[in-house]
């Protein structure tokens, strides 16, 4: 799966190597944001807690559950251009859902993702936390959490999110990538690495694409442990997607190997191929 970034609070979301600025989803779990350039990518794609924000359930009447739903739908539609008008229009539907725990915790966990689009990640943290308290076994949830709780600055906290996601879900590719772009900005390239190949891992075990973001990041741990054709190979997955930052990585790469010299095309890193 999960866009603008702030961890570009900590250097723009991606260090020293390729950044794509990916939009966060709200059914799924999507990735971040960014400009083309060098660095990698977190999905999400954040959050403090602000002390002064009512909680999401005190909305100042409750919708029927016809109207949520459409209200559901509607920010589904409007969240990546319109992040702002979504988290007003969930924010209204929180608590209409009655018994159904899991409508309930997605309504605030795609609140979460809307303010963290409309950089307002200061009030994302307590609509995941009360999702989880909704439904503890939801691996996009705790995905959410932790993207909210990186935005935080709390890391030790978002990796523990991450790593519970996964735990619910082998097959939560933005998790494994969320949590590799977390030990990335934190320079442990080995974990990192070891998060980006099992967010490969797993899209392939479901039979669905890798998305740039993760494919970029991948090529940024490549690079940074100076394995050059494995990294030209996964820029070049992301560019397929069209990420500009991995196409200028890619670029950049291929005029620095040596003459006759190929990218690696391993039956792994061909497969989304």
């Amino acid at each position: 799966m999960f866009k603008s970034s702030r961890i570009a609070k900590v250097g723009t979301f991606f260090a020293s190597f390729a950044l794509l600025c990916a939009t966060t989803v709200f059914a799924g779990n999507d990735p971040v944001k960014g400009e083309p350039t060098t660095e990698p990518n977190a999905q999400q794609q954040t959050t403090a807690e602000d002390s002064n924000h009512e909680s999401s359930a005190e909305t100042t009447e409750v919708l029927d559950e016809a109207q949520a739903r459409e209200n559901f739908e509607k920010a589904l539609d409007m969240k990546t251009d319109r992040p702002d008008e979504a988290a007003a229009l969930l924010h209204d539907a929180v608590g209409a859902f009655g018994d159904d725990v899991q409508m309930e915790a997605k309504v605030r966990t795609n609140l979460a993702r809307c303010y963290m689009s409309a950089d307002q990640s200061e009030k994302a943290l307590q609509p995941t936390a009360e999702a989880i308290e909704l439904d503890p076994e939801s691996s996009q949830v705790w995905n959410v959490r932790g993207l909210a709780l990186m935005e935080a600055g709390d890391n030790e906290e978002a990796t523990l999110a991450f790593a519970k996601a996964t735990r619910l879900d082998s097959g939560n590719y933005w998790a494994y990538n969320n949590s590799g772009y977390l030990s990335l900005m934190e320079g442990d390239l080995t974990t990192a690495l070891t998060s980006l190949e099992a967010a490969r891992t797993a899209a392939e075990e479901i039979g669905e694409t890798l998305p740039s973001v993760a494919w970029n990041n991948l090529g940024v741990v490549y690079e940074k442990k100076e394995m050059v054709l494995e990294a030209v190979d996964a820029y070049s997955a992301a560019a397929e997607q069209g990420h500009a930052g991995a196409q200028a990585n890619l670029e950049r790469l291929e005029e620095s190997l040596p003459e006759g010299e190929e990218p690696v095309q391993d039956d792994a890193l061909m497969s989304r191929r």
